[in-house]
């Protein structure tokens, strides 16, 4: 009886040892949408991970963009004349946008 009790206590810990690493594979895969990529399903161009610079001679005016912000406040693109700007955009639809929200 004693050599049956190491080889049943070596197959639980290898049993729950294989039941933890598929729980943390199946959690960890259920993290990703899949669309981080960029792929013809999402129509989602990756960007290159760099800042792009336009030259000022080919720099356009920014268009007219005002609203009311998350908090009720009135805001207006144009106040910030001469300033830079940063507008992330997110699509609802876009699986990349609904992750990084």
């Amino acid at each position: 009886m004693t050599s049956r009790a190491p080889r049943r206590r070596t197959r639980r810990r290898i049993t729950l040892l294989a039941a933890g690493a598929a729980a943390a594979s199946l959690t960890l895969s259920a993290c990703g949408d899949g669309a981080s990529g960029g792929s013809a399903q999402t129509r989602f161009v990756q960007g290159k991970n760099g800042v792009d610079t336009v030259k000022q001679g080919d720099r356009q005016p920014a268009p007219d963009l005002s609203g009311e912000t998350t908090t009720g406040k009135k805001l207006d693109v144009a106040d910030y004349k001469g300033k830079v700007v940063i507008l992330n955009v997110w699509g609802s639809w876009c699986g990349p946008c609904i992750a990084e929200a």
